[in-house]
């Protein structure tokens, strides 16, 4: 086996298990979170911060730039129910509500998207992925709605 192969055999689960361990942290039935308002910011090499964010449904989340790179808050679901452009100077905004178990996005200017690929957990909170579409490798974040 060459070196290159075996680095991926030895990194990718590492990657894998400290990923779902830091899943596990988050109380995802406490319903605490953020009421009415809360910022995320966001760095090019730092991420999302935090990286899991716990969402009260009909709160709205504000995505701020720490650095001089336009960055966008963007789900990783087939239907892209939530896309924000953000900066340094202009944030951006959503809306998250939950209409009969399914999650509704709201960014300003624009009309409400149901999230069909968001997915519902035994708590009834709802998890969206998302990613900056400029930074992918270092901007991924999760964000549970309840």
């Amino acid at each position: 086996m060459r070196d290159r192969e075996v680095w991926r055999l030895r990194i990718v689960p590492a990657a894998t298990l400290v990923a779902v361990a830091a899943l596990a942290l988050v109380p995802l039935a406490t319903g605490e979170g953020c009421l009415p308002f809360c910022e995320v910011p966001s760095h090019t090499t730092g991420g999302f911060v935090p990286p899991v964010t716990l969402v009260g449904a009909g709160s709205t989340l504000t995505w701020t730039s720490l650095d001089t790179l336009p960055h966008t808050a963007s789900a990783t679901t087939l239907d892209l129910c939530l896309h924000v452009t953000y900066s340094k100077t202009s944030p951006g905004s959503a809306r998250f509500d939950i209409l009969d178990g399914t999650l509704v996005v709201t960014m300003p200017g624009m009309e409400p998207k149901v999230c069909t690929g968001a997915e519902a957990l035994p708590d009834r909170s709802l998890r969206l992925d998302y990613v900056c579409f400029y930074h992918p490798n270092t901007m991924n974040g999760t964000l549970l709605v309840k």
